[in-house]
C-alpha cells in the first residue's frame, strides 16, 4: 500500500496563553555548554549541510508545522538509528577558532573530547525488537512495579544488565562482583531476541540500583512497533508551557563542578587499580 501525507491537513486553533511558571531542572544549565561554541556566530546553512559527508544518518526540518526529512544513510532507518556506524565531532578536528564552525550534530552519545548535543536514545520512544515500551507508558508500568517489594527487603545491590561490547562497557566486566563491589552485571546483547523474554524493566525492581507525517510515520509498520509509535502519537501542543531555563554557571562555578569530577574519577580508577 503507498501511503501519502495529506495535502491539506485541517486547521485547529489552540489556546496556547500559558506561562513559563516553572524553573527547569539544575542540569538544564549544561545547555548554555553544549551549545555555547555556536552563541557568538550562530549557526550557518552551510555548516548543517556540511554533515552529510560526516557520517550523519538524516536531517529533519521544520517548516510552517510540517516535518521534512532528507535521510543520507539509507541503510540505516530513522525510527532506529545505528551508533555503530556514527562518527563523532571530534573537537581535536575543530581547535582554536575553527571551534565556530563546527557543525551542530545531535547524538545519543556525548563526551568531553566531542561537540556533539546529546538527545533521547531511540529507546525513549520503544524499543520493539527487545520489548521495551516508550518512556512514558513504560515509565507507568515501572511506577506500579517499584512497590511490589520494599527497599529493605531487596538484594543490596547495584544492578546494571545490558551489551558489554560497546566502548567503556567492556570495562564493566570488571565490576561485576557482589564481595568486592555489591554490583550484578548482567551481559544481554540485544541481537538475540531470546535473551529479552524475561527483560521487562518493570518487573526488574528487586535490587537497589541506580538505575514525517504521522500518518505515513505510523502506517508503514506492524505489530509492537505501529504500537509504540501510536502510544506516542502526539495530537496537539502540550497544555503546559516549557520550563524557564536557568542561566549558565559562572566561570569559578563550573570549574569548580569540573575540578570535583576529576577528583571523583580519580577516587574511582584509584579504587580499581586497588582491586585488580
Amino acid at each position: 500500500m503507498n501511503i501519502t501525507c495529506p495535502a491539506n491537513y485541517p486547521s485547529t486553533t489552540y489556546n496556547l496563553n500559558f506561562q513559563l511558571n516553572e524553573t527547569c531542572p539544575k542540569y538544564f544549565r549544561w545547555i548554555h555548554e553544549d551549545l555555547k561554541i555556536w552563541k557568538e556566530k550562530g549557526i550557518t546553512r552551510e555548516m548543517v549541510e556540511s554533515l552529510q559527508d560526516k557520517g550523519t544518518h538524516f536531517r529533519l526540518v521544520i517548516v510552517n508545522g510540517i516535518a521534512y526529512v532528507k535521510q543520507y544513510d539509507y541503510l540505516i532507518s530513522i525510527w532506529c538509528s545505528n551508533a555503530k556506524i556514527y562518527q563523532p565531532l571530534k573537537k581535536d578536528d575543530y581547535k582554536g577558532a575553527k571551534a565556530a564552525f563546527a557543525p551542530p550534530q545531535f547524538h545519543f552519545c556525548g563526551d568531553d573530547s566531542t561537540y556533539d548535543i546529546v538527545f533521547p536514545d531511540w529507546s525513549f520512544w520503544g524499543w520493539p525488537e527487545i520489548n521495551i515500551k516508550p518512556w512514558a507508558p513504560l515509565l507507568k508500568d515501572i511506577k506500579e512495579g517499584n512497590p511490589v517489594k520494599n527497599w529493605t527487603s531487596r538484594k543490596p545491590y547495584a544492578f546494571w544488565k545490558g551489551n558489554l561490547y560497546n566502548g567503556p562497557r567492556r570495562e564493566l566486566k570488571k565490576c561485576n562482583s557482589t564481595n568486592d563491589w555489591n554490583t550484578v552485571i548482567i551481559k544481554q546483547d540485544w541481537r538475540e531476541k531470546e535473551a529479552f523474554s524475561n527483560s521487562d524493566l518493570s518487573k526488574q525492581c528487586i535490587h537497589r540500583a541506580i538505575e514525517l507525517c504521522s500518518e505515513k510515520f505510523a502506517c508503514g509498520p506492524m505489530g509492537l512497533e505501529a504500537t509504540f509509535k501510536k502510544e506516542t502519537m502526539v495530537n496537539g501542543p502540550s497544555e503546559h508551557g516549557p520550563c524557564k531555563l536557568p542561566p549558565p554557571y559562572d566561570p569559578n562555578t563550573l570549574e569548580a563542578i569540573l575540578d570535583r569530577n576529576v577528583k571523583i574519577k580519580q577516587v574511582v580508577e584509584m579504587w580499581e587499580k586497588g582491586s585488580a
